[in-house]
């Protein structure tokens, strides 16, 4: 999707024997290009056709031209490497009049990603011991197998061949590798490399020669010329034992892009010139937008005016963003140095418009905090586009930049460390662009106008997080006008109570996503019916029990229903959870959690455990075999006379201290 090329005032010669342009060539990947032997570089050419160019590396030896491509005001030159990573470019115009063939220009089917949307079979394992790029793909130890299906189609001649580079173990080798080619109609072609070992119900191989060598990256060419259909519309890979890695794939060769480090113009010193970087045009929100990057470093002046669309720049190194559907891009270069100047005038045309396609979510995180304490909140970035992507994420005044590659499993998840904001705004830039945002807002536990979303509280488009104060019960002393049982209980046991003037607030049984918000929700429903005078005894529910969520998740929940408890009223009695026969360890960690949060915030404890330590299976059990999760009506007047002895004692205490003021 990047160009790089080099801008610069031409003039019209006739032909001289002699070079107009020197270049300083370099490449910054020295295996990549000893491994290839094959290089190019981009060059602006205005409407001039050179006839002559000579590539000269460090050793003054003289490279093989292979080809140059000629565009609009732009050329190709593509040769053959050596050893060497820096080279000379002399260009100009020669008296032979020499005609340099095109070079067919390679596709690339596989380099660090797969396309997207393509359909993969096998185990594709992907590794940084690579040759191009970042990653190389592998499979499982053993026989080894990953295919992928491609959802475009590539069209093929019987000229071109795929082209690939692998690496074989050299302690670890395989007796027989193939590359397999998918063409049209789900035609299947393999080629095959080493002895004969791999066999397949079904399939035809060709013999293409022995292994590869071994221990070193390797490139492997497989002719098209049988692909009867010309169509290629995937690639497969296979090894019978061993470890092989599998780099860069192609339709005919990919050359080695060279950078140019230096450029002068051997017939006019002072004539200005400049590299270029395009990005774009993409989609974003059906607006076109286009990212220039302009380089005029090369040229030695005081002064640099850019017109680009008729709209002025300055400076040395500019990047513009241009809006707008662009067919061609006008750009003017002035320079100024000691009252001389220089001008230059051209138009870039773009490429294809590609769409950014992301996905920007934040995944499961802690919905209930304490006050002042830090917010880890993960969210997961993935790049849909058809290439490569630089986001930047940006967060209470910082901004960390992404580079994904294409596919949802070259996504990214970032774990964000943030400070307790009221309003947390998460931005998923592209440049200056803004393309999602996230918003989390801290609230209050009063806060009632929310949705349930799975693990998520929602208020209208924002995430919430709920606060939870330092607190402090503070008990009442005196007569209570009733007795209130908060938790869950069958009908049975309701009448029970019922019928023993005890008022009950039973949760609801439904189904729901995530009970145990939904049991805070609950708490915030029935808040109006609890008045100060009354006696509360909450039992923690059952359902968020069950389903044995985190226990710090479940002891913030419930140290804030405990808190809107005490708002309403501050007698309370908080039990710990039904013992869990026959296997009373499941609930001991949420039994324990409750304990220390009752005596912290100052709450009367009732440890159903403690109470029935002793021959208290008998009032769960529904028969030898089978278990409720509830006592019977006997369990429960257990449950009611070790209350009344709270009480009593309460009550003890209370007179005690009136009698001695």
């Amino acid at each position: 999707m990047k160009k790089i090329c080099l801008f610069f005032i031409m003039f019209q010669f006739f032909l001289f024997p002699e070079y107009r342009y020197l270049l300083n060539l370099s490449c910054e990947n020295k295996k990549l290009l000893e491994t290839l032997k094959i290089a190019s570089f981009n060059f602006i050419s205005g409407k001039e056709k050179y006839n002559d160019i000579r590539i000269i590396d460090e050793n003054g030896k003289e490279c093989e031209i292979l080809g140059v491509n000629f565009f609009k005001n732009e050329m190709e030159v593509v040769f053959k490497s050596t050893d060497s990573i820096n080279y000379r470019v002399y260009i100009g115009y020669s008296e032979k009049n020499k005609i340099y063939e095109k070079f067919k220009t390679g596709k690339i089917l596989i380099d660090d990603y797969l396309l997207p949307d393509s359909i993969k079979s096998g185990v594709w394992v992907w590794t940084e011991k690579a040759l191009s790029g970042i990653y190389s793909h592998t499979g499982n130890s053993g026989f080894a197998f990953h295919r992928v299906n491609f959802q475009k189609q590539f069209p093929v001649t019987s000229d071109d061949k795929i082209i690939t580079y692998l690496y074989i173990e050299e302690e670890n080798t395989p007796e027989e590798i193939i590359l397999e080619v998918i063409s049209r109609y789900r035609k299947h072609y393999y080629f095959s490399f080493g002895r004969d070992v791999i066999n397949i119900k079904g399939i035809s191989k060709e013999k293409m020669g022995e292994l590869p060598e071994k221990g070193k990256w390797v490139k492997l060419e497989i002719p098209l010329s049988k692909i009867k259909e010309k169509i290629i519309e995937g690639i497969g890979f296979y090894n019978d034992k061993g470890k092989v890695y599998w780099d860069m794939t192609s339709i005919n060769e990919i050359p080695v892009k060279m950078k140019i480090q230096k450029i002068e113009n051997l017939i006019a010193p002072n004539t200005p010139y400049f590299n270029y970087e395009i990005e774009g045009p993409f989609k974003i929100d059906d607006k076109k937008i286009t990212f220039l990057k302009l380089d005029a470093s090369y040229s030695s002046s005081d002064k640099y005016l850019w017109e680009i669309d008729k709209k002025i720049y300055t400076g040395e190194k500019i990047t513009v963003k241009l809006e707008g559907e662009k067919k061609e891009i006008n750009i003017k270069l002035k320079v100024e140095k000691d009252k001389l100047s220089g001008e230059f005038e051209h138009k870039i045309i773009p490429d294809e418009e590609k769409e950014i396609k992301t996905n920007f979510n934040i995944l499961p995180f802690e919905n209930f905090i304490y006050e002042n304490e830090k917010l880890y909140i993960p969210v997961r970035v993935e790049n849909l586009t058809e290439i490569p992507v630089k986001y930047n994420l940006v967060f209470q005044n910082n901004k960390e930049e992404l580079y994904l590659f294409p596919g949802k499993e070259n996504g990214k998840t970032i774990n964000l460390s943030l400070n307790p904001e009221n309003e947390i705004k998460i931005g998923l830039y592209f440049y200056d662009i803004k393309l999602k945002e996230k918003i989390i807002k801290l609230v209050d536990l009063n806060e009632s106008n929310f949705l349930i979303d799975g693990p998520f509280l929602r208020k209208n488009d924002s995430y919430i997080i709920f606060k939870i104060p330092e607190y402090s019960n503070v008990k009442k002393e005196g007569k209570f006008s009733k007795m209130i049982f908060i938790g869950d209980f069958s009908p049975e046991l309701i009448h029970f109570l019922n019928e023993k003037k005890i008022e009950v607030l039973n949760i609801k049984e439904e189904k729901y996503e995530n009970y145990l918000f939904n049991e805070f929700k609950f708490i915030q429903e029935i808040f109006d019916k609890i008045d100060n005078e009354s006696l509360i005894v909450f039992f923690p529910f059952l359902n968020s029990l069950l389903r044995r969520h985190r226990i710090d998740e479940w002891g913030k929940v419930y140290d804030g229903i405990l808190y809107l408890l005490s708002q309403k009223n501050s007698n309370i009695i908080i039990t710990s959870p039904y013992p869990s026969y026959p296997y009373l360890e499941i609930f001991q960690s949420y039994r324990e959690k409750i304990r220390v949060i009752s005596e912290k915030r100052n709450f009367y404890f009732l440890d159903l455990y403690k109470i029935f330590a002793e021959n208290g299976e008998r009032f769960f059990k529904l028969n030898e075999y089978v278990y409720k999760n509830l006592p019977d009506t006997e369990g429960l007047q257990i449950i009611i006379n070790e209350i009344d002895k709270i009480l009593e004692n309460e009550k003890s205490t209370y007179n005690k201290g009136r009698s001695t003021r």
